[in-house]
């Protein structure tokens, strides 16, 4: 099937969106859980004689990203609503725009918090993928936390 828009304007219009994400972009710094290490394990205690046997000690590293994103503040939460509960249930009070690296980084493992502006919030969606052309983001929906 041929094609309206030729490979060389779909370069230029993806460019186009790139140019937008890097024009308006701003930092974000991802939490994720700690690494936990095995440092040590306690051989010399003797079983029974008051020190627990193979005592073993661990050593936690702090794993964190920073990665750029466009975010959105919402004057008004988007809703979805639940036919359970008869009413809508908000979906977050910020959106966040990434990079297919910032989005492996985010379900690479527990996400604990993302921070920018000066606040933590929480995850609260799934990906949500938007395409045009050549261009891929992923979405999410954050919480502030309290």
């Amino acid at each position: 099937m041929a094609s309206l828009i030729s490979s060389g304007e779909k370069a230029a219009l993806s460019g186009t969106f790139e140019d937008i994400f890097d024009t308006f972009k701003r930092d974000i710094v991802i939490y994720k859980e700690p690494i936990k290490t095995l440092s040590s394990i306690n051989e010399s205690a003797i079983f029974g004689y008051g020190d627990a046997s193979n005592q073993t000690n661990y050593t936690y590293t702090a794993a964190s990203g920073v990665y750029p994103a466009i975010i959105r503040y919402s004057d008004e939460q988007a809703e979805t609503y639940n036919s359970n509960l008869s009413a809508g249930i908000s979906k977050g009070d910020v959106r966040i725009k990434v990079k297919k690296d910032c989005r492996d980084f985010i379900e690479g493992g527990k996400t604990e918090k993302i921070t920018f502006d000066d606040k933590t919030w929480n995850v609260t969606s799934e990906d949500s993928v938007r395409r045009f052309l050549d261009s891929e983001f992923f979405v999410y929906y954050l919480t502030r936390t309290k």
